[in-house]
């Protein structure tokens, strides 16, 4: 069994970030060929950089937050697995 079959959500989890950097890339690229001033395109290219740091701590946090419930899920499964053993 290779890895891609034990972990079905990081086929997509892989899926979905590289469909996220094709977007980013083919929206880069738009704005370079798009007729604005100099000062207009360095300022849409700071909001969308802006707006892609913002959500890109906003999946951080999320992650964070799912990585520190898990350690305590196993955490609270590991106590109540020791404890009983240790009493025996």
């Amino acid at each position: 069994m290779n890895e891609y079959n034990r972990h079905p959500d990081s086929t997509l989890a892989h899926t979905l970030l590289m469909l996220v950097c094709g977007a980013a890339i083919g929206a880069s690229v738009a704005l370079l060929y798009a007729p604005k001033s100099g000062q207009d395109l360095r300022d849409q290219i700071s909001d969308g950089a802006n707006r892609a740091m913002d959500t890109a701590d906003g999946w951080k946090d999320n992650a964070m937050t799912s990585v520190k419930d898990t350690i305590g899920r196993a955490a609270d499964n590991l106590h109540d697995a020791v404890v009983p053993a240790k009493k025996s």
